[in-house]
């Protein structure tokens, strides 16, 4: 636990210094988790029976990273209004990486379907994720002021992180009955009830924030929505937490990896936090986080 917690404050600091300075930090951030993510869930799913085939969807993700900090660069000239990273050119990468990896299971070393068939599901788990990641804060970064970046940004970690502290605490002293047993022995239903009060409670102190003094938002917005926010996407983010929890089981591994010494990897520590980061983007297009 005292290693968990030593780890933890670090981690905690520096993603806020990421979303507060915004710009080359954040995205090299979201560059270091998108590729971090990727690696893990490849070596865990393919291991190192097919090196040329485990290394597509590395690839695949250094490409995405790349295109991703290309477009952020041409942001930056406020005359050029060209969006490399668009859904057609996505697709367009992802289907050419799908033919290199049919191509390296059917004749390199050690290809096998199976090891396809785990190939092809991280451009889904956890390089889809990512990709949203990269759209939010590509649209945040052109279209929205500071304070309504970093409350878009607190939305997708704060409510996450909140409702997976009060479920592990909580449901440790009071949980009783077994959320899913078979694959995550030690989640309860008390904590998951916990985690969803969490996540409202999160988005509460989200809202707080943004129409406070400090970012100084405008007009107040609508508490009730951003607690209904909240709450949704705690819900989504123990779908995600359950999700890794499958995967890891269907494998047979602790965790996805090594680096964070107390959580594991760095998927381990983002897991539900991915899962949230489509529905995020989807209510900040669709105006929900607007501080107006």
């Amino acid at each position: 636990m005292k290693t968990r917690i030593l780890v933890a404050v670090p981690l905690i600091l520096f993603v806020m210094l990421a979303i507060l300075c915004q710009g080359w930090v954040l995205a090299l951030f979201a560059v270091a988790v998108g590729i971090s993510c990727t690696f893990e869930v490849t070596r865990a799913l393919c291991g190192k029976k097919a090196p040329l085939l485990s290394a597509v969807p590395i690839c695949l993700a250094v490409c995405l990273a790349a295109l991703f900090c290309l477009d952020m660069a041409l942001r930056q000239d406020p005359a050029n209004s060209a969006a490399l990273f668009h859904p057609e050119l996505i697709l367009l990468i992802i289907m050419a990486a799908a033919a290199i990896a049919f191509v390296a299971a059917m004749f390199a070393r050690g290809g096998t379907f199976s090891g396809l068939q785990n190939v092809l599901f991280t451009f889904v788990y956890p390089q889809l994720l990512v990709i949203f990641f990269y759209l939010l804060i590509l649209d945040l970064q052109s279209d929205a002021s500071y304070a309504e970046t970093v409350t878009a940004l607190l939305m997708l970690f704060v409510p996450s992180a909140l409702s997976d502290t009060l479920a592990y605490f909580w449901g440790r002293k009071f949980g009783r009955t077994k959320l899913c047993p078979v694959i995550s022995p030690n989640k309860t239903v008390a904590g998951s009830v916990a985690g969803l009060v969490g996540g409202a409670i999160g988005a509460l102190l989200v809202y707080l924030l943004a129409f406070s003094q400090i970012l100084g938002a405008g007009r107040p917005g609508n508490a009730a929505l951003y607690m209904l926010g909240g709450f949704l996407l705690a819900f989504l983010s123990q779908i995600g937490d359950l999700a890794a929890s499958y995967i890891k089981r269907a494998v047979d591994i602790k965790d996805f990896g090594r680096l964070l010494p107390g959580h594991g990897g760095v998927m381990d520590r983002v897991d539900s936090t991915l899962f949230v980061a489509p529905p995020v983007y989807l209510l900040t297009t669709l105006g929900l986080f607007a501080l107006v």
